[in-house]
């Protein structure tokens, strides 16, 4: 649940994902890679995915506050909507990361969040050949705020870190 910045008195929010149209001032600082990943287990006596059909029989750890369903693009450029069957709805990625853990199913989750689970081999990367939407990472602020005040001059760092981290890789 997105809580008020206003209300909370913060001068500054990092929110991951879309954001809806606000009274608040809001800059894109970055874009996460996402991946459909799946515990180990939950993969293992399974057949090898080639396409985003194969998964219409395996468990879905859907985010709830998503409506729009998951277009996935395959490296020849076509398109493809997941059509998972829904195991069960969370508002939580990281309650969704968890579940993934316990093999309860597959979920889109950011690769910040598994990578270290993808190195160890505790989760799959489901369909390597084919790519999920980046989630925007986005300053909010109170629109108030003072333009060259100290959260606008963060955001102008860590827009600059940002894009030197990524070229740098």
């Amino acid at each position: 649940v997105r809580e008020s910045l206003i209300q909370s008195g913060l001068d500054l929010a990092i929110r991951m994902g879309q954001m809806p149209d606000s009274a608040l001032s809001q800059r894109q600082l970055t874009q996460e890679p996402r991946y459909l990943v799946a515990g180990r287990n939950y993969v293992l006596g399974r057949a090898p995915l080639s396409h985003p059909a194969g998964l219409d029989d395996w468990d879905f750890i859907h985010f709830s506050p998503r409506l729009s369903p998951l277009s996935l693009r395959g490296a020849d450029s076509t398109s493809s909507t997941l059509s998972g069957r829904i195991k069960i709805s969370v508002d939580n990625s990281q309650a969704m990361h968890r579940m993934v853990l316990a093999n309860v199913g597959f979920a889109a989750l950011p690769l910040a969040m598994v990578n270290s689970d993808l190195q160890s081999g505790a989760v799959v990367h489901l369909l390597p050949d084919w790519s999920l939407q980046s989630l925007p990472i986005t300053a909010v602020w109170p629109s108030n705020a003072t333009r060259n005040g100290l959260a606008t001059r963060l955001i102008d760092f860590l827009v600059e870190k940002l894009k030197s981290d990524t070229k740098n890789g």
